[in-house]
């Protein structure tokens, strides 16, 4: 993870990408582990970034080609934004987007989201994350930026100074989830990457079926 100073206006007029001014990295605690079990293993670590604190669990499931983390983040930045970096050689990219998938230049240009990204390599697998709950990024040959939290000031809209609002408020503040999952095999496409953020997407199905059997009280 790693911290920005972002001085653009709530909609980003007049710019291209993102996070050019690197502020702090993520400093964390040793990991814990809280599962061991024969289904899943899972491990928590704590940390902070300038004024953000962190808690970081990764999780392993029995069977699932999948890395799990699922990160809080509690957000009180203003005019920062905060990235998960992603620094491997890429050589391709597609974008997951409303409907579907789309192949992007490695452009280093910050682009909309919805749910995953595929990446290709020049060596080793393709590597895929699934991650319904960021809405953009950057990549370019030497890695991939997704972007969690910004905080401008809500309403500042170019070319009237945020400051000139009384009740002005920086965005995103306050507690965060953000779920991701990380894996790479071979033959591994964005169509198996959308069927999984579909899948995080949709409630646990549960059912209440008694037919046949005795009433509740009898058991």
């Amino acid at each position: 993870l790693e911290l920005y100073e972002d001085p653009t206006d709530t909609w980003s007029h007049g710019v291209d990408r993102l996070g050019e001014a690197l502020v702090a990295n993520a400093t964390w605690e040793a990991a814990r582990s809280v599962d061991n079990g024969p289904l899943m293993r899972s491990a928590i670590q704590r940390g902070s970034i300038g004024d953000a604190d962190l808690t970081a669990e990764w999780r392993l499931y029995e069977g699932e080609p999948v890395v799990e983390l699922l990160l809080h983040v509690g957000w009180h930045s203003v005019h920062r934004l905060l990235k998960l970096v992603l620094p491997m050689p890429l050589v391709k990219r597609v974008d997951g987007v409303m409907g579907g998938s789309l192949s992007r230049d490695l452009d280093g240009r910050e682009r909309p989201l919805q749910d995953f990204v595929w990446f290709g390599r020049d060596k080793g697998c393709p590597v895929g994350v699934v991650c319904p709950d960021v809405f953009a990024l950057d990549a370019a040959p030497e890695g991939a930026r997704l972007t969690l939290l910004r905080s401008p000031l809500m309403a500042h809209h170019d070319p009237a100074p945020g400051r000139a609002f009384p009740r002005a408020m920086p965005s995103d503040q306050g507690v965060h989830l953000f779920r991701f999952q990380f894996t790479a095999f071979d033959g591994l496409t964005p169509d198996w990457l959308a069927q999984r953020a579909a899948m995080m997407h949709g409630p646990l199905i549960a059912a209440d079926w008694t037919k046949g059997m005795t009433a509740r009280g009898d058991w």
